[in-house]
């Protein structure tokens, strides 16, 4: 269990990103189990009336994207079309929810995780390449949103191997090896490009670990000292131990 001596004086978003294997969701729980001042949010959901004003706001916004993508003959699938109005809204539930609660946020598969399957689509939605106006503004909106990505990642015969031995299913499971490390090489560019469309001298501390060579427990407590190291913030890691 991570410790904490005391709450933050204001509210922190995270996101815990990587490709299959590396070990994000399982050091996104470690951070999480036991805290109250650590806690998991989830995307916008259609069933969810909280964030049925948030999806009615993109509409909009999302007209010309799919108008655009009409005229290119290339309509978004369902998953991209959710993709895309989470990234344009989820920013402002955050947003709204800090504001209520003191507190550190993490987010597994978060906006890093949506714009890099957004990014790695063959060919990208009409409107949602990086080089876009739409993906400059949402990547800018985004910056300022998150105050810290953790990066984690492993070698890819590390990946590989957890991959294919875990009890989660995946797309590249009991596949061939050169599919899988084609697949984690062309999703940790993918990763690669919107870390660099956030970064600028305001936007997210990113903080990288190689799951290989530290267990969840060392990059949680690592993770937690660098947070309370940040201005106005006075969250700390206390010690490690099993829970």
């Amino acid at each position: 269990m991570i410790q904490s001596p005391s709450p933050p004086r204001s509210a922190l978003t995270v996101e815990i990103a990587g490709v299959a294997g590396s070990g994000k969701s399982t050091l996104t729980r470690v951070i999480c189990t036991d805290s109250p001042d650590h806690r998991l949010d989830g995307p916008l959901r259609l069933r969810d009336r909280r964030h049925l004003p948030y999806i009615a706001h993109s509409i909009p916004r999302l007209v010309p994207l799919l108008g655009r993508a009409v005229t290119a003959r290339r309509p978004p699938t369902w998953t991209e079309l959710k993709l895309i109005v989470y990234l344009m809204e989820w920013s402002r539930w955050l947003a709204r929810r800090n504001d209520e609660r003191a507190g550190v946020t993490f987010i597994d598969q978060g906006p890093v995780y949506g714009f890099a399957r957004l990014q790695r689509a063959a060919p990208p939605v009409a409107g949602t390449e990086p080089q876009s106006t739409w993906w400059a503004s949402t990547t800018a909106i985004w910056a300022d949103a998150l105050d810290v990505i953790v990066w984690v990642d492993a070698p890819n015969e590390v990946l590989l191997e957890r991959v294919n031995t875990r009890e989660q299913d995946h797309e590249i499971k009991g596949g061939s090896d050169a599919a899988g490390l084609k697949f984690i090489d062309s999703y940790r560019a993918s990763y690669e490009t919107v870390l660099r469309s956030m970064e600028s001298p305001s936007g997210p501390m990113v903080l990288r670990y190689d799951t290989s060579r530290q267990s969840a427990q060392e990059i949680a407590c690592d993770v937690l000292t660098r947070l309370g190291q940040l201005p106005n913030r006075s969250t700390a890691c206390r010690g490690v131990a099993s829970s």
